[in-house]
Order: C-alpha cells, then sequence, then structure tokens
C-alpha cells in the first residue's frame, strides 16, 4: 500500500510540474505577444485612428486565457492602448496588428488571409516562420524562444528592431551581411 501511495504522490507531483511548466510557458508566450509590440513599427495605414489601440488577436484555440489579458491589462505601447481581442477565424481578425495563430486554424489558409497585411503574424507550429509566418515560438532546451521571418515582415510593411533579431534563435530572409 506504501508503494502505491508514493507512485501516486509522484504521479501527482509529475503532473503538477508538467502543469506548472505548461503555465509558465503560457505565461512567457503571452509576455513576449506584449513584448513584441513596442520593437515593431507598423505603417499609419496599419490603424483606422492615431489613437487607435494596438489589437492582439488569438485565432483559433486559446492557449492563453485570461492569463493574457492580465498581462496587456491598462498598458500603452508607442502611445496606444494595448488589447486583446478573440476571434474564430482569419477573416474575422483582419483588423488586428498582432496575430497568434492557435490551433484548430489551418496554416495556409491564415497565412493567406493576411498576407500584404501590415499583421505580425505570430505561431507556434513547426516551420511557421519559415513558410511566411513573421515570429514562431519554438522551445530549446524546455526554454520559450523564437525564430523571425524579417522578409516576410517586410513584405507586410513591418520594422522589426535589431533587438528583436539578435535575441531570434533563427532569422529568416536576412540579407547576407
Amino acid at each position: 500500500m506504501a508503494s502505491v501511495s508514493v507512485a501516486l504522490l509522484t504521479l501527482g507531483t509529475a503532473r503538477g510540474a508538467a502543469q506548472s511548466a505548461a503555465s509558465l510557458e503560457t505565461e512567457v508566450k503571452a509576455a513576449y505577444l506584449l513584448n513584441f509590440t513596442r520593437y515593431v513599427e507598423w505603417p499609419a495605414a496599419a490603424f483606422a485612428r492615431p489613437d487607435s489601440p494596438i489589437t492582439i488577436c488569438v485565432v483559433g484555440r486559446d492557449p492563453f486565457g485570461a492569463v493574457l489579458d492580465s498581462i496587456v491589462e491598462n498598458r500603452r505601447v508607442q502611445g496606444r492602448e494595448v488589447r486583446v481581442q478573440r476571434a474564430a477565424s482569419p477573416q474575422a481578425g483582419l483588423d488586428c496588428q498582432v496575430v497568434y495563430v492557435g490551433g484548430g486554424v489551418e496554416r495556409a489558409r491564415a497565412l493567406a488571409a493576411w498576407r500584404g497585411r501590415p499583421v505580425l503574424l505570430v505561431g507556434d507550429e513547426d516551420s511557421f516562420a519559415a513558410d511566411g509566418g513573421t515570429i514562431a515560438f519554438v522551445l530549446v532546451e524546455e526554454t520559450v524562444r523564437f525564430e523571425v521571418n524579417v522578409a516576410a515582415a517586410r513584405a507586410d510593411g513591418l520594422q522589426i528592431s535589431s533587438r528583436v533579431l539578435t535575441l531570434a534563435t533563427r532569422v529568416y530572409g536576412e540579407e547576407p551581411r
């Protein structure tokens, strides 16, 4: 009986650690979404008015829940309020400046919906940045990092700060120096 209790306690601890790691990963990604807004320049046409907010949209399955809302609450970036919006489909999120493409959304369809628009496209899927997304979250030794596609950003009228590029694990579309 004691060995069963120890096994259940160990399993519970492992599950707790896994849930804790998952929630930490979610918090880190949410913080990155907010911080990316500080280091990206959008063309004026990306906003309806000079005082329009920067809108972070989560399209598809939302891994963030209240975490992203809490991180963004009462924040201003580049003189603009930051807001979070959820959208069921790519077409519903066309007025966003940052779009996190969650699970359940076909990547090719999502990329096509925003191609040529001044939108910072962020995703988790393997090769998201290589396939035309702007930023892809990747796990490197259990740490959340990201890859950047500067060619995609440039094509969509975005300028990403060199500060972000130096932190990226990989940069696509960068011209040789």
